[in-house]
């Protein structure tokens, strides 16, 4: 981690650890760091960010700090416009809620982040497609998928073509 880093987390929750009570003024000001934090973070790659954050959530020794901390991180990127960002709110549910690190305020709403989890961990940018038979229009069966990383866009009238590793695959 860069130095910079640090001591942006240093000013980050500094603030915080004079407190034995956190109130909702200083969760607010927390929250506007926060935001900063993740403009900071954009342009880096999933795996910094998550680690980025791990390290800011474990930073934090209160544990409803440490749950408005995960619980912020989760929710800004749930919902980033950032395409893959989601990897980060994946990795928060496989490494703080799931194992019961941190609770999320509920078992619904844990249920809902497992099930989210679940449901988009092969879709991320960079996993392996899960293997598929489709069917050409001249009816043959070609699998795709599985070892290779995969990706296509279904349309209209697509016809069957080599790829370059010597692969099927279809093209418009």
């Amino acid at each position: 981690m860069s130095r910079r880093a640090v001591i942006f987390i240093l000013w980050l929750l500094l603030p915080f650890r004079c407190f034995a009570q956190v109130d909702s003024t200083r969760l607010a000001e927390l929250d506007k760091r926060l935001d900063k934090y993740f403009q900071i973070l954009e342009p880096e790659n999933v795996d910094v960010k998550s680690r980025e954050c791990d390290l800011l959530i474990d930073s934090a020794k209160d544990s409803l700090l440490r749950q408005h901390i995960a619980l912020k991180i989760y929710d800004h990127y749930l919902m980033s416009p950032v395409m893959g960002d989601e990897a980060v709110a994946i990795h928060l549910t496989d490494t703080w809620f799931a194992p019961g690190l941190i609770d999320m305020g509920g078992d619904d709403v844990l249920l809902e982040a497992k099930i989210f989890a679940d449901f988009n961990r092969q879709s991320l940018l960079g996993m392996k497609a899960p293997p598929a038979k489709l069917e050409t229009p001249d009816g043959e069966v070609v699998e795709i998928g599985g070892p290779l990383p995969c990706a296509f866009l279904l349309r209209h009238g697509l016809r069957q073509v080599q790829a370059g590793d010597g692969h099927a695959a279809f093209q418009a």
